[in-house]
């Protein structure tokens, strides 16, 4: 891939690590939601 030097596994490697960073950037976006939905019903329920 870089000119013919690969390393072993750096397909692999590469994947792994953005799937890692896709589940953690998942699971904050998914807090994040969900405070807010709790958030905003709290603050309904108080009008």
């Amino acid at each position: 891939m870089l000119n013919g030097f690969s390393l072993p596994g750096e397909r692999e490697q590469m994947v792994e690590e953005v799937l890692n960073v896709n589940i953690w950037v998942g699971l904050i976006i998914n807090v994040i939601i969900i405070e807010w939905v709790i958030l905003n019903k709290k603050t309904n329920e108080n009008k």
